[in-house]
């Protein structure tokens, strides 16, 4: 009896330890895994009603949506971001996946998002996606992997090295329908055309 109870004992302990110290541990915030041959992201579908409109997918090592994730974090949505920097975000996008894969987004409704968290000061702490549309069958899970340790890698936000002393969130949008709409300063920019 003795050795079935300290049996039993290691091995909660065990699985408690496992579940703590785990980089991989599951995000309840998300319902399932997906997998490229490079990388790993934790998914949950988003519905529109009944309609599933998208997907979220966040590296498996990110803390988005657990206890380790900054307790503070500004979100400022598509704001406190420059012209330059909007445009660097989708060059690095545009360049990680390549001119045949971009090609296959041009014109149609996919839409994706990427969610940048800074550090104080403005270096990249994680990085993370909304994907609309059909994006996620059109482009493998290991160009998100790339494009994230890009961002991570060449990207810095100037505007919040003197803005804020908290991590802050923006968040890059880019609609292939219309690469055109989005304005600074009543200014528009046309992506489409940057080389």
């Amino acid at each position: 009896m003795r050795t079935l109870f300290r049996f039993t004992l290691v091995l909660l302990l065990t699985v408690l330890v496992n579940n703590a110290f785990s980089q991989n541990r599951f995000n309840p915030n998300f319902k399932y895994k997906i997998k490229g041959e490079k990388s790993e992201y934790n998914a949950k579908d988003v519905y529109d009603g009944t309609k599933k409109r998208g997907i979220d997918i966040s590296n498996i090592k990110n803390t988005y949506g657990t206890d380790r994730y900054p307790e503070h974090v500004e979100d400022h949505g598509g704001g406190k971001c420059s012209k330059e920097e909007f445009i660097q975000i989708f060059k690095i996008f545009r360049d990680a996946i390549g001119h045949k894969n971009y090609k296959k987004l041009l014109c149609t409704s996919d839409v994706v998002a990427i969610y940048v968290v800074y550090y104080p000061g403005g270096k990249p702490f994680e990085v993370r996606f909304s994907l609309r549309g059909d994006t996620i069958d059109k482009i493998s899970m290991d160009y998100f992997n790339v494009i994230e340790e890009e961002i991570k890698r060449n990207h810095t936000v100037q505007k919040l090295k003197s803005i804020t002393d908290r991590y802050t969130s923006i968040r890059y949008e880019y609609s292939f329908d219309n690469l055109d709409k989005r304005q600074f300063d009543s200014e528009i920019v046309q992506l489409s055309k940057v080389e």
